[in-house]
């Protein structure tokens, strides 16, 4: 089967339903859509399959072509990379500074490096580390970088079913990997027993990308990251790292918006670079169905305002009668991707932000938890993804 890249405008059109199949389905796009008449599955046009496949294709294909441009640049520019000419190490340990930074100006000058470095006889270099309650690392600029904790959720359960939340574990991001060659060799030249380091977020030239990956340098995929991420096993007596990937969902077109929250999962060295682009795409076009509910105060008839990409069922609104000081009500049934739950999500809170969160915690309960996009089946997503 020749690639469905390659082939011309007027090829595509000509190919058959059953021909078009045959692509899809190494792509595991699914053959029906939603009917916003009758909310039934119907099977998807040629123009709706062309569609799809043009946008896995084209996607890789304009992040190919800018990456080609931004290699020619990169061959001119000077970027340093500081593998060689610096190491990690925690310079400062003062755990009581956190609570003194209630005062901005006494803040703003424990975060400058020319103070640091006079009243402490410490020289701040790229990766260097600094402990003030919450850590922080030295970045290209000589600035502070706040480390974020690992979320014990992303840590792999132990044996026995527990966790070890003794310790912080902390993420590099990107922002400091990519002055790096091999970040992995990098970090392992810390010594030091009170720094744990969950996830080293890679950048996509990583030595260690592209030697577990098909990723060739400079090569960068939409939405697709990877990271270097703990994995603590055989009753925490075992602390391994493993590939983990990242991905963002993608809205139309492949856009995605780094905000968001994003499907992380281990994978196998080795694995095929077009599988992993296959899980992101039939991923990120899935559509779930979540069921919302907005309360708010009697007499006020606001329906949301969604995005021109979700098909809305079943719609239940109460206005309460002001007198009788009955809550307003609105139900309905959402179909959507998740890039476009969470698009949503941001939309209808912002929309509400001015008629619903009044001093009365109770009317606007689900809205301020960001609860009222739920699953209709609780497992769901976890069903789908295994």
């Amino acid at each position: 089967m020749n690639s469905f890249f390659d082939l011309s405008k007027s090829q595509k059109q000509s190919l058959s339903i059953n021909e078009l199949h045959g692509y899809t389905d190494r792509f595991e796009i699914n053959k029906y859509k939603i009917s916003e008449k009758s909310g039934k599955n119907i099977k998807k046009t040629k123009n709706d399959l062309i569609e799809e496949l043009n946008t896995i294709y084209s996607t890789r294909k304009d992040t190919n072509t800018n990456t080609d441009s931004k290699s020619i640049k990169s061959t001119k520019s000077t970027k340093l990379y500081f593998d060689n000419s610096h190491k990690p190490e925690v310079i400062l340990w003062l755990p009581d500074e956190k609570n003194k930074f209630n005062d901005a100006s006494y803040m703003e000058t424990m975060f400058d490096k020319t103070h640091i470095e006079e009243k402490y006889k410490v020289k701040c270099n790229f990766g260097s580390i600094i402990y003030y309650g919450d850590y922080y690392i030295i970045n290209e600029k000589k600035e502070l970088i706040h480390l974020k904790n690992l979320s014990y959720d992303e840590i792999d359960e132990t044996k026995d079913g527990t966790k070890d939340d003794t310790k912080e574990y902390v993420i590099i991001p990107r922002n400091i990997t990519f002055f790096l060659k091999n970040s992995i060799k990098f970090f392992k030249k810390l010594n030091t027993d009170n720094f744990y380091i969950g996830s080293i977020q890679l950048d996509s030239n990583d030595d260690y990308v592209i030697e577990n990956t098909y990723l060739e340098k400079d090569e960068k995929i939409n939405g697709i990251n990877f990271n270097y991420t703990i994995s603590i096993q055989d009753n925490k007596k075992d602390t391994t790292y493993k590939l983990e990937v990242e991905l963002n969902y993608l809205g139309k077109n492949g856009i995605f918006n780094q905000d968001y929250p994003t499907y992380k999962c281990f994978i196998e060295k080795d694995i095929s670079l077009i599988k992993i682009i296959d899980f992101h795409n039939k991923l990120s076009n899935y559509q779930f169905s979540y069921i919302f509910k907005k309360y708010g105060p009697p007499g006020i008839n606001n329906d949301p305002i969604w995005t021109e990409n979700v098909l809305v069922k079943d719609i239940k609104k109460y206005i309460g009668d002001e007198d009788k000081k009955e809550d307003t009500t609105y139900e309905c049934i959402l179909y959507c991707n998740t890039y476009e739950k969470y698009l949503n999500m941001e939309n209808i809170s912002k929309q509400f932000e001015s008629t619903l969160y009044i001093n009365n915690e109770k009317i606007s309960i689900m809205i301020q938890k960001n609860e009222f996009l739920l699953f209709i089946k609780s497992n769901d997503f976890e069903i789908y993804t295994k």
